[in-house]
């Protein structure tokens, strides 16, 4: 599977969600509403939970919803992952992993890593009969 298919997924369902939930099509109507969104969900947890810019959602929109090449576009980082799955309603990103690959029917595997430490934090394996997670 490719690096970048699992945040993708990600900024792809935010969106989804959001299209659900207001029944705009229109890009500026979803990247305000997500923003508006993730200031509530970060509302009183500090400063290392700034929602993510509307230019920053905006970037993403464009490049996963829409197909567009981006200038200085960032894959999300810990910080913006983070408020992506809590948007989706799960707890953390290894929750989310978690949820995404016991939904598939191959044998997976994935490694979550921190990457301020760089090591593994856990392994999730999808294989016949169900998901080990270690």
């Amino acid at each position: 599977m490719q690096e970048d298919v699992i945040p993708k997924m990600l900024i792809q369902q935010v969106f989804e969600k959001e299209k659900k939930e207001s029944g705009s099509p229109v890009r500026n109507a979803v990247v305000k509403y997500v923003h508006q969104r993730l200031l509530e969900l970060m509302a009183g947890k500090g400063s290392d939970y700034t929602a993510v810019s509307v230019k920053t959602l905006e970037r993403y929109y464009q490049k996963h919803i829409e197909n567009l090449e981006v200038d200085s576009y960032c894959e999300p980082d810990d910080r913006v992952r983070f408020q992506f799955v809590k948007f989706l309603g799960y707890s953390n990103y290894n929750e989310y992993l978690a949820n995404y690959y016991h939904n598939i029917n191959q044998n997976s595997r994935v490694s979550i890593t921190n990457n301020h430490a760089n090591r593994d934090i856990i392994q999730i394996e999808k294989l016949e009969g169900g998901l080990d997670i270690h």
